[in-house]
């Protein structure tokens, strides 16, 4: 029982770090700093979105892909 805690907490960490990460990508914009507009695009959610259900089930489901 203890691996499985200990794997759903690695995955709320993992979730939290990218939360985090495109939060504070989103606050450096606003205030002015200058980033590429393909960094923040639809696209690259997308293909965020695939990469995190793709690590979340370590490649073996094919909804990644998606």
């Amino acid at each position: 029982m203890e691996n499985n805690d200990l794997a759903l907490n690695n995955k709320r960490v993992f979730s939290g770090v990218i939360l985090f990460g495109l939060g504070s990508l989103l606050l450096a914009k606003n205030f002015g700093f200058y980033f590429p507009n393909w960094l923040i695009s639809w696209p690259m959610i997308l293909i965020g979105i695939g990469i995190y259900k793709g690590l979340k089930y370590d490649f073996k489901k094919p909804s990644w892909l998606v």
